[in-house]
């Protein structure tokens, strides 16, 4: 038997009890690669019906699950940059006062808090979108080195990272 071209019933017959059947029709083709196609001899077939017992068994409702209302997106351009670079994501004023943007080295190693600078209103567009500049200086105002750094923007319990290369 090479059951070919299979028709399942339009819908699942409940049997009760957590019982169900599927229909199936399909044609039973003599001929291997299906001459119905014009490949392989004609060897003839048969129309055959089966049906498929399910069981559905016992359900559990799975939790909840929360799915934020919109992602984070970060960006930075240029990227690779010298000196520096614009930092730029969406974020609407009631979220700004909990946002964090830190700039971490290669090794993990916090280079800067941008953070303070997200509250004050002129950093902050009409349509939510946020700009800010990072001069490639760690916190002590000092320049740092050519190499991948990391922007990290974490508003309430989502956060997002954006690798950026600095090129000297």
């Amino acid at each position: 038997m090479i059951p070919c071209y299979v028709y399942p019933g339009d819908k699942i017959e409940d049997l009760g009890d957590d019982h169900g059947k599927l229909h199936l029709f399909f044609l039973d083709d003599y001929s291997w690669g299906s001459f119905i196609q014009s490949i392989g001899e004609n060897l003839g077939g048969m129309q055959k019906y089966c049906s498929i017992d399910i069981d559905f068994g016992d359900f559990t409702e799975s939790p909840e699950v929360i799915i934020p209302a919109s992602q984070i997106e970060l960006s930075n351009y240029p990227n690779p940059f010298n000196p520096s670079t614009t930092i730029s994501f969406d974020l609407n004023t009631a979220m700004s006062e909990n946002a964090e943007l830190i700039i971490y080295n290669l090794k993990g190693q916090k280079v800067r808090d941008i953070s303070p600078s997200l509250c004050h209103a002129e950093f902050i567009e009409v349509r939510g979108e946020v700009q800010v500049e990072w001069n490639g200086r760690d916190s002590n105002n000092k320049p740092v080195t050519s190499g991948i750094y990391f922007a990290k923007l974490k508003v309430g319990n989502q956060s997002v990272s954006r690798k950026m290369l600095l090129l000297k």
